[in-house]
C-alpha cells in the first residue's frame, strides 16, 4: 500500500522532518526522506484527515491504533487481530451474496437470450407462435 506522497511531520517515530522546501522551491533529501510511505508511518492528526475523506485504509490504520490503545499491544499484533477481525466478518458471505449473484446472472442470460429473439426471424417467430398460450 502506497499513500499520496507529501511532506508530513511522522509524529510517534525516529523520523521527523524538521526541514521544509523553501516557498517556491524544491524539496530537499532531508525532505524527501522524512516522506510517510505507508499508513502507518503516518501521525493521527494526518490519519484523521485522510480518513474523514474516506480512504478505507486510513480507517483500518485507525482502528489498528485503536486496538494497540485499548489492548496495550503492539502494531504486529493489532494487525494480526484486524486480520482476524476480517476473517469473522466475512463469514457466511457467500450465502448472504447469493441473491446479488442470482440477480446478475438472470440480467446476464436475459441480456444474452434477447440478441437473438430481437435480431434472428426465425427465433423471434419461433417464440411468437409458442408464446400464445
Amino acid at each position: 500500500r502506497t499513500v499520496m506522497r507529501s511532506p508530513i511531520s511522522i509524529v510517534g517515530t525516529q523520523r521527523f522532518m524538521s526541514a521544509r522546501p523553501p516557498v517556491g522551491g524544491k524539496p530537499t533529501g532531508e525532505v524527501a526522506k522524512g516522506m510517510a510511505l505507508d499508513y502507518s508511518d503516518m501521525s493521527n492528526e494526518s490519519l484523521c484527515v485522510f480518513a474523514a475523506q474516506g480512504d478505507h485504509s486510513a480507517h483500518r490504520e485507525r482502528l489498528i491504533r485503536d486496538i494497540m490503545a485499548v489492548d496495550s499491544i503492539e502494531w504486529s499484533q493489532a494487525n494480526a487481530k484486524i486480520a482476524e477481525i476480517d476473517r469473522a466478518n466475512k463469514v457466511g458471505m457467500t450465502l448472504f451474496t447469493i441473491p446479488y449473484k442470482a440477480g446478475i446472472a438472470t440480467a446476464v442470460i436475459g441480456g444474452i437470450a434477447s440478441i437473438p429473439l430481437c435480431f434472428d426471424l426465425n427465433t423471434a417467430l419461433w417464440f411468437n407462435d409458442r408464446s400464445k398460450l
